[in-house]
């Protein structure tokens, strides 16, 4: 097959008998490790990576269908992180009002 894509460094394409396998992986900052899969967060060379994959049959590629997945994951996985970010302000706020209160017991 002969195409001329190009995608960002974030988006690998793995090719095999059965078709391929498109990854999008985002950089995360250590504090929301916790708050994500742990099956998709690794830690890279400088940073954590946050990745997400997917298997696009053999007979389903084509040049549109490929921009359309990647997108499509990009913005699950910006989703995804969004929702850690949220659950750990969560958390945070939670801790933040216990803290409070105890202190506040204090007085």
């Amino acid at each position: 097959m002969k195409c001329n894509l190009e995608f960002p460094d974030n988006v690998t394409l793995n090719f095999d008998a059965r078709g391929l396998v498109l990854r999008v992986s985002l950089n995360i900052p250590d504090n929301l490790v916790p708050y994500m899969s742990p099956n998709n967060v690794h830690k890279g060379n400088i940073h954590w990576v946050y990745a997400i994959e997917t298997r696009i049959h053999k007979l389903a590629i084509d040049k549109k269908r490929l921009e359309e997945v990647k997108n499509e994951l990009l913005l699950r996985a910006m989703a995804n992180i969004r929702k850690a970010k949220s659950r750990k302000y969560e958390a945070d706020s939670i801790k933040m009002q216990s803290l409070t209160t105890k202190q506040l017991k204090i007085w």
